[in-house]
């Protein structure tokens, strides 16, 4: 899974260890699942493979593609985003 930062992986994912750099998400979406089927309005979330929460699994598969995914919402947290910091020298 990607982390948006260092304090993420590790606070929040339980990262011991990790590369720089976005993962490499592998048989994570197939394009072959996406079929525009009408799916129930009903909410009952899910975090795909790809870190995107969907309404449903049905919206998961059908609309997202993704090949796996976890009930209930993809987790977001309250770290900072060392991106949004300016440098003071």
């Amino acid at each position: 899974m990607t982390y948006s930062n260092d304090c993420y992986a590790t606070n929040y994912g339980g990262v011991t260890s990790y590369t720089n750099g976005p993962c490499v998400t592998t048989g994570c979406i197939d394009s072959s699942l996406i079929d525009s089927i009408v799916c129930t309005t009903l909410y009952d979330p899910v975090c795909g493979c790809d870190n995107i929460t969907y309404s449903n699994d049905c919206y998961a598969t059908n609309y997202g593609g993704v090949t796996s995914y976890t009930n209930g919402p993809c987790v977001t947290t309250g770290c900072i985003d060392s991106s949004l910091i300016d440098s003071i020298v």
